[in-house]
């Protein structure tokens, strides 16, 4: 049977997983369209491939390249000389090279963007910070595909691995509150971060990170689980995330919306009045958000906001924000 999520939030729920915007349906619809449509194969294959170089890596080199320190603003990864953004090699994040002046620069390099003031300066070292976890949380979400679809165990347990370390690492990264923003401002708490350079930014780790964390749950112990859980997805949703009222009206509300349902979904929330708040606005008409991105067509897969491993490969569209319907499992 299907509900709307306010009322599966308030009652006593069974859940499904891998819930949210992976689901059974959807692998078993991949399956079928990687072995019969030529181009969903290749798209999965070259996914894999990628998706590989992780099975392969030293876990010693895995946890030397994984940032310690939370990142600043992807474009000020740029060269000083011709302010053109760097190359990056995930597995090499020590050297950037210009591609215009064949410059190669270290991880501490200063693009002079920003004045050492202002809360989005870093040098490098912090601005590749947010380019790995993007990259990263993405490759997760495709070894979760890859290892569902295919059964491969040494995808999962390498997923397994990557979200281990993210939840080893999290709790010593502090919640950066920048000084310039005044914190009267009902608006100031998306510019809080813990990984990247604003709630833009670790909003879609979390989303890719829990995605991942749904495709592979069920081949982690109980305690791993809970690590994950708590130290990764709780802590990204209610530290960066939820707020008592949402007041923005920003052309990407929609990823904000989709990740705080992605992450719950993950956690299990069943009970939790503050997101029920936070996903449907329950605040006077004049504060809510209108907005394109709120009100897109249910038709139109471009706008849905699914993408994993491409909009033909079994991701139908998003109905509208209001209401949400999720599966819930009849007793």
């Amino acid at each position: 049977m299907y509900i709307a999520l306010p009322f599966l939030l308030l009652s006593a729920v069974t859940w499904e997983h891998p819930a949210g915007m992976i689901t059974d349906a959807t692998l078993a619809e991949v399956r079928q369209k990687v072995e019969t449509q030529a181009w969903a194969r290749d798209l999965f294959d070259g996914r894999e491939r990628n998706a590989r170089k992780w099975v392969e890596l030293d876990i010693t080199e895995l946890r030397r390249i994984f940032p310690r320190v939370g990142g600043n603003v992807y474009h000020n990864f740029s060269c000083p000389k011709d302010r053109v953004r760097l190359t990056f090699d995930i597995f090499n994040p020590d050297r950037f090279t210009c591609d215009t002046c064949g410059t190669e620069y270290g991880p501490h390099t200063d693009a002079g963007i920003y004045p050492p003031e202002d809360r989005y300066h870093g040098d490098d070292a912090l601005k590749a910070g947010y380019v790995f976890h993007n990259a990263l949380s993405q490759y997760a979400v495709d070894m979760g595909m890859v290892g569902r679809v295919t059964g491969d165990s040494a995808m999962k347990a390498r997923l397994i691995d990557i979200l281990l370390l993210y939840a080893e690492v999290l709790p010593t990264l502090p919640l950066r509150v920048p000084v310039d923003i005044n914190q009267d401002s009902p608006m100031h708490r998306q510019y809080n971060r813990i990984l990247t350079y604003h709630r833009e930014g670790d909003n879609t780790i979390l989303y890719n990170l829990a995605q991942a964390y749904e495709l592979v749950r069920d081949h982690m112990t109980e305690e791993q689980r809970g690590l994950v859980e708590r130290n990764v997805i709780q802590r990204l949703l209610d530290d960066i995330m939820l707020e008592p009222i949402y007041l923005y009206d920003h052309n990407n509300v929609y990823q904000w919306h989709r990740t705080v349902v992605q992450a719950a979904l993950a956690l299990e929330r069943d009970r939790s009045h503050r997101l029920v708040l936070w996903l449907w606005r329950l605040q006077p008409r004049k504060s809510q958000p209108e907005h394109r991105s709120m009100n897109r067509d249910p038709g139109d897969p471009l706008q849905s906001g699914r993408r994993v491993l491409g909009t033909g490969l079994g991701l139908p569209p998003v109905p509208r924000a209001t209401p949400l319907r999720v599966r819930r499992a009849v007793p």
